[in-house]
């Protein structure tokens, strides 16, 4: 087992990008909010109920539509989000198969990395396109929390209550207060983000390392003039003389 690879900034990048993909896509379910709102059936009498939001599935939240007489049921949200999430997931676990699988070749058959052209530049070109992943991965994982940010405001819930469950379609409508956060979506678009940075300069290291790099680094060959060759037919002839 070679260890001393570790110390390069090939081997040292791969073992820092272990946590923050771990980071990325395991804080991504750490977040939760609880929805308290308050409704009057029968005047100065005041109901409190809640409901949780933990999920970017908003469209399978659903609620009873009249308070007063527990009856009916409506679905809360009429948009959801559910595509960057499951892309942003995807890049973390190929990120984290692929990044183990390269340490491993690093430590137990670097002989075999330096001397096969073919390794360096498998690990460039996989390398290059989970970079592509993570940097759209993220942008569209950050545009879905902002989204469910603003989807789940206090005053947006407000708005639903009043638009589609009774009695909070009357003029007091239902106040609503909110509890918990988006901390953990917040450290997830952060470790997205420093995923991009340690994979590109990652590029940069395995890149060295490929035969396309080494080959732009040999001194051009210099040949060494030929005289005989030099030499040209005229002063050839001239030095021969005629016979006659």
């Amino acid at each position: 087992m070679n260890v001393e690879v570790l110390k390069l900034p090939l081997g040292f990048i791969r073992i820092v990008q272990l946590p923050f993909i771990i980071i990325a896509f395991a804080s991504m379910g750490g977040w939760g909010i609880i929805i308290s709102h308050t409704y009057s059936c029968v005047e100065k009498i005041v109901n409190t109920t809640s409901f949780a939001i933990d999920t970017f599935r908003l469209t399978s939240i659903d609620m009873t539509q009249n308070l007063c007489n527990n009856t009916g049921t409506v679905y809360l949200f009429d948009d959801g989000v559910s595509s960057s999430p499951g892309f942003f997931v995807f890049t973390g676990i190929v990120s984290l198969l692929f990044v183990l699988a390269m340490l491993a070749i690093y430590c137990f058959v670097w002989g075999m990395y330096e001397s096969n052209n073919r390794v360096p530049m498998i690990d460039f070109v996989v390398t290059v396109v989970l970079t592509v992943f993570w940097f759209f991965g993220t942008i569209a994982w950050w545009s879905g929390a902002a989204a469910v940010g603003s989807l789940t405001d206090a005053a947006a819930i407000q708005k639903l209550l009043g638009e589609k469950v009774i009695p909070c379609n009357n003029e007091s409508g239902c106040p609503v207060t909110k509890d918990g956060g988006y901390g953990s979506l917040v450290i997830s678009v952060f470790a997205g983000w420093a995923c991009v940075l340690l994979f590109v300069a990652d590029c940069w290291f395995i890149y060295k390392e490929t035969i396309w790099f080494r080959n732009r680094q040999l001194p051009p060959t210099i040949t060494a003039p030929n005289p005989a060759a030099a030499a040209s037919p005229y002063s050839q002839q001239q030095s021969g003389g005629y016979i006659g």
